[in-house]
């Protein structure tokens, strides 16, 4: 029964028309994650630029439990080009940053249906300055501890979460 399911949910096509692009994203650790949350929530696509690694690579495949070879994904060396693109596609770009635009990811509002690219940066230096201004918008998160960052997978997963909700068919 439970392979079944499993073979149920492994051949479902994605729910949203929701990608995401990781520039800069160096740690094999949170590419693999990324590829593992794409599967799990339904992602569309996932972009990789700039010095982001990506498969093949051993540690990517040991932390996404395999899903890179079939979440659909591509690498760009230049961000600006696949963000100029699916502009012209008529995807709505949301970066994910605390930054004097941002807003509360509580402020996020969407229409069933839109196309988004999510944005996600560097895990030290964030998104690059030339990204956010061709982004729509960007959200944070409100933090509430000590610190004022959290890993980028787990970010990804809180908005990601929050653009299905609102999006999804």
């Amino acid at each position: 029964m439970r392979q079944l399911l499993h073979n149920e949910i492994k051949n479902q096509k994605p729910n949203a028309q929701l990608s995401i692009l990781a520039n800069n994203m160096h740690s094999p650790f949170n590419v693999g994650s990324l590829f593992r949350l794409a599967d799990n929530l339904g992602i569309e696509k996932l972009y990789f630029s700039g010095n982001s690694v990506y498969p093949p690579n051993r540690k990517i495949a040991k932390t996404s439990r395999a899903t890179e070879q079939y979440v659909n994904f591509e690498y760009v060396e230049n961000p600006v080009e696949i963000i100029k693109k699916l502009k012209r596609e008529d995807y709505k770009i949301i970066s994910v940053e605390y930054c004097d635009k941002s807003k509360e990811i509580e402020q996020l509002s969407l229409h069933k249906d839109e196309k988004i690219l999510l944005i996600l940066g560097e895990e030290n230096r964030g998104v690059a300055d030339e990204l956010l201004k061709l982004s729509d918008e960007v959200f944070h998160i409100n933090m509430y501890g000590k610190t004022t960052s959290m890993n980028v997978i787990n970010a990804c997963t809180i908005v990601s979460y929050e653009i299905l909700k609102q999006i999804k068919p």
